[in-house]
């Protein structure tokens, strides 16, 4: 088993599309006019550097060394050099987008020989005959597949590729000159601007170094602590609701309720259910008509401000047949015209609104509101003859307070 791992010499090579000497790779590399090579100057020792997060591997990270099983093609005793940008290949016999990448990926290597960057594919295939399988592959498609190949010892997934956090193939990993991994993606992924490759650009902009790492390893950090801040979020989020329905088991539903606070403060997207909860609990169950009304309004005029279907929920509850009161009806005709704002000319959310005005009293302006979104629906639909009907209920009820 050979293992490739960053060298503190400077020797760095250039692939060609068969294996060849350190010598020839060599004098392809020092031929390369805008890219440092050992005869231009020396590429300096780097310091230890350890992973950002242990166990990982991410965008900025000093790269683990490769370990392989087998060499198919290439040099098995390059290690890899400062000063050769490389691409890390993660592939399998019997991936269809592996193998529809190889082309691009002879392009690439092709086009970047005398630059100092080696494809290297690292075949994950782990079936009993694999290195058979790997062999008839490059006997078959060798004229594809013209870069470097060889067969991971297992070692290489574990610490390239699931450290990365990776689950699917074809999966590139891009490493600078300093050993440095800058990029992880599918080479097959276009970029939006151009519809090439995404890789093209950024293989280039390590090369010519002007790819942003500094970015790249800020988005990659970010990300591990977000993931890092979303675990002790979601845990706190069980230990809540394990703790609330705990209390509901033991019959103490206000203390059950205002647990509900505290995981709307917490995750008020995942909370929308309970929320609706708490106001029905209080509303037919407690008959707390004053804390359901209270409740809410804040979640109205806080959390739920610019969410328009937990808004039409709340404005159906206290527009129900169990009355909240004058106060609680008013919050429900607020609900429904901030929902009313925020998706305006819905037809369904046009009529909650006047169901909340009709049962706040006001049926001038709900039998107005209900022909509104008659007028939104197609005169033949169901919801027209719906609407209209409930408009005319509204018109004669106006008819009958003023006779």
């Amino acid at each position: 088993m050979a293992a490739l791992k960053l060298a503190p010499k400077t020797n760095p090579l250039a692939p060609s599309t068969k294996p060849v000497s350190s010598e020839t790779r060599t004098t392809d590399h020092a031929k390369a006019p805008n890219h440092p090579g050992p005869d231009d100057k020396p590429v300096p020792e780097q310091a230890e550097r350890r992973p950002f997060e242990p166990g990982k591997l991410l965008i900025g990270d000093p790269v683990p060394p490769l370990s392989i099983r087998r060499w198919f093609r290439g040099e098995p005793t390059l290690e890899l050099e400062p000063g050769t940008v490389y691409l890390i290949e993660f592939w399998a016999t019997w991936c269809s987008p592996c193998i529809r990448a190889m082309p691009h990926l002879s392009e690439l290597q092709e086009r970047h020989a005398g630059d100092g960057f080696r494809v290297i594919a690292v075949s994950i295939d782990s079936a009993s005959d694999a290195e058979e399988q790997i062999g008839r592959f490059i006997q078959n498609n060798g004229d594809i597949a013209r870069f470097d190949i060889a067969f991971d010892s297992g070692a290489t997934s574990r610490d390239w590729f699931q450290a990365a956090g990776q689950t699917g193939i074809p999966a590139s990993f891009v490493v600078d000159r300093t050993g440095t991994l800058a990029w992880i993606g599918n080479p097959l992924i276009p970029d939006p601007k151009t519809g090439h490759p995404m890789i093209d650009a950024v293989v280039q902009q390590v090369l010519d170094g002007t790819y942003d790492l500094e970015a790249a390893t800020r988005r990659a950090r970010g990300e591990v602590s977000g993931d890092q801040h979303a675990d002790q979020h979601a845990t706190e989020r069980q230990n809540l609701t394990d703790r609330m329905s705990r209390l509901w088991m033991d019959g103490r539903k206000p203390e059950a309720l205002e647990i509900i606070d505290q995981l709307v403060e917490l995750d008020p997207e995942s909370s929308r259910d309970l929320v609706i909860r708490k106001v029905e609990v209080l509303l037919a169950e407690l008959n707390q008509p004053e804390k359901a009304v209270e409740f809410a309004a804040a979640m109205v005029d806080g959390p739920y401000h610019d969410d328009p279907e937990t808004l039409i929920r709340l404005s159906s509850i206290l527009a129900g047949t169990i009355d909240p009161g004058p106060e609680g009806r008013q919050v429900g005709v607020l609900a429904a015209e901030r929902a009313c704002e925020l998706v305006d000319d819905e037809p369904n959310t046009v009529a909650t609104l006047a169901l909340a005005q009709f049962a706040a009293g006001e049926a001038e302006s709900a039998a107005g509101t209900m022909r509104r979104a008659a007028s939104l629906c197609d005169p033949d639909s169901p919801a027209y003859s719906t609407f209209m009907s409930y408009a005319k209920q509204y018109e004669s009820s106006v008819s009958s307070g003023n006779d």
